[in-house]
């Protein structure tokens, strides 16, 4: 989606929702300080919301709780460009004029629908960007209240909404594993034979079922049980640091 926007001010914009998920109003109100590079994080201390009036008005997040974002590689490029020469208290995410930026406005600015006809998503809304950063964390294996504070949600159960929409992937992925040990029709044996088969397996003692096994494959066996990493294989043990 990134591709679709101009390079400039909102491009580094719908990155930094994108890849945050932060709330539009939270990225409006982020200032240059806010912007930790070292530790690699953005400091989420307050939001703009619109007022009865129309007119912006800086508050505490939604959550009325102040939390940290990450500040990946990704978005650090953006970052850096959004800060050069301002000082630590100017917006770092803003219009081209150093204005505040807002999800109606930037909009306007990038022509969202024509946006959205290129993704095929004639519903896609700026607040979808922060649904599509809890989804990418998901689908990473991230767990759910790492995903709530980093998206500062008030509970797990409104950040849970997010992992639901995973759950045909584990279902997906159980049709595949399944069909890994189906046997395939053509060497599939009837299933009286089968039967047959196994009950005559049961049948055999124990001790001739050993000696058919040549004594190297059954020292083999032994081996893998006694020595699972392959210490006494004659290569270097691997060693945790």
């Amino acid at each position: 989606m990134l591709e679709l926007i101009p390079d400039g001010v909102y491009r580094r914009y719908a990155a930094a929702l994108v890849l945050t998920g932060m709330r539009a109003g939270e990225a409006t109100a982020m200032r240059v300080r806010d912007a930790d590079l070292h530790r690699g994080i953005l400091h989420v201390s307050r939001s703009f919301s619109p007022g009865q009036h129309g007119e912006l008005i800086e508050q505490s997040p939604k959550s009325h709780k102040e939390r940290e974002v990450p500040l990946t590689k990704q978005l650090r490029p953006f970052a850096i460009e959004a800060a050069k020469g301002k000082e630590p208290d100017d917006l770092l995410w803003c219009g081209p004029n150093g204005g505040r930026l807002t999800a109606r406005n930037f909009r306007r600015a990038v022509e969202w629908e024509k946006i959205q006809t290129a993704l095929r998503r004639p519903d896609l809304r700026v607040h979808d960007l922060r649904h599509t950063f809890a989804t990418i964390l998901f689908d990473g294996g991230a767990a759910a209240p790492d995903v709530q504070a980093v998206l500062g949600h008030s509970s797990l159960q409104v950040t849970e909404r997010y992992s639901r929409a995973r759950e045909g992937v584990a279902r997906r992925a159980g049709s595949v594993i399944d069909g890994l040990f189906d046997p395939e029709p053509d060497s599939a044996e009837p299933k009286n034979r089968n039967k047959k088969k196994n009950k005559q397996d049961k049948q055999k003692p124990a001790a001739a079922k050993q000696q058919q096994e040549p004594a190297r494959t059954k020292q083999n066996r032994t081996d893998a049980f006694s020595d699972p990493f392959g210490t006494n294989s004659g290569l270097p043990a691997k060693t945790c640091g």
